[in-house]
Formats: C-alpha cells, structure tokens, sequence
C-alpha cells in the first residue's frame, strides 16, 4: 500500500502539512475503533482497513522529510550531513520500537494481564485503549510536532535551487585540481 501512495507523497509540495493531516486522521479513525461495539466484526475490519489505509503513506512521507532535511541542512550550513541525518531518523524509529512494547508491558502490568487467562473487564478497557485512544493521542502529538518542521514548498524550491549552486561550485572546484 505504502507503494503505491508513495508517489503522490513525494510530489506533494508541502510533506510537514501532509503528515500533519494523515496523523489527525489516523488519530480520528482510531478514536472511532474505541466506539465500535465489540460484536460488530465488520465494522472493525472497516476500520482497520481504513487505518492501513491512512498509515501506507506516512513512512515514505517521513523518508522523503528526512532527505528534505538533510538537503535543508547542506544548504544552511554548507556541508552535507546526509549520513548522520539519515542514522537519526533510524534511530528515532528503533527508540520507537523500544518504548512502545515496554510502554504496553508497563500498561499491561499495571491493569493485572496475566497471558492465556480470561481477562479482567479492567484488562480488557486497558487493551481497547492501547489499540485506539493511546495510539491516537500519540497521533495528534506528531501532528503537533509537524507544525515545527520548516520545509514548505517556498523553501523546498530555495534548497532545489541552493542545492544545484553548492553542486556547481564543488564541480568548479574539482576541475581547478
């Protein structure tokens, strides 16, 4: 799924605003899944679908902000740091992947989950919240973030243009030696 969207991601001129707005709605619909009755199964696999849907485009998308940032980067500064830029959006993903599981094994503790049980009506409302309402507040915490990131289509088509200049003065500079 992720492929195909991928090239509408990547042309779409603002990718902060994009990312912003799929996270609002991927925040939306998982509030939505929190309503849904626990016996209406069709509906639930409408949701998920829809939040596959939604989700598909957001790792090209940050991809292509952290190529955007590290073209940011060498047009602010002078030098590129793609390398260092590209370690720390892997980085961002693996302290993600660490936090979340030991998040829900805090959570899961806390509510008293004891595995191949039946499960507490207590247990039960603490995995309906991590698999809607603590997701989505997460969401909308990365929607808010976006607001921050500085690389709109004005300053997109000012790095195209900073990016062509630094190529054609190192080029200058290599046929000098």
């Amino acid at each position: 799924m992720g492929q195909l969207t991928e090239p509408a991601v990547v042309i779409h001129p603002e990718h902060g605003n994009l990312l912003g707005n799929l996270k609002l709605l991927f925040a939306a619909i998982l509030v939505w899944f929190y309503f849904i009755p626990v016996n209406n199964f069709p509906l639930m696999i409408v949701n998920q679908l829809m939040i596959a849907m939604v989700a598909a485009p957001m790792m090209p998308l940050f991809w292509s902000m952290i190529a955007d940032t590290a073209d940011y980067g060498a047009a602010k500064f002078g030098h590129r740091s793609t390398g260092i830029i590209f370690s720390a959006g892997t980085a961002s993903q693996k302290i993600g992947w660490t936090v979340g599981p030991a998040l829900a094994m805090v959570i899961l503790g806390g509510v008293g989950y004891v595995a191949n049980q039946e499960q507490s009506p207590q247990t039960q409302h603490a995995l309906h919240l991590m698999m809607s309402i603590i997701p989505a507040g997460f969401a909308v915490l990365t929607a808010l973030v976006t607001c921050f990131y500085p690389i709109n289509h004005k300053v997109e088509q000012e790095l195209e243009e900073a990016m062509k200049e630094m190529s054609r003065a190192e080029d200058a500079e290599a046929d000098k030696e």
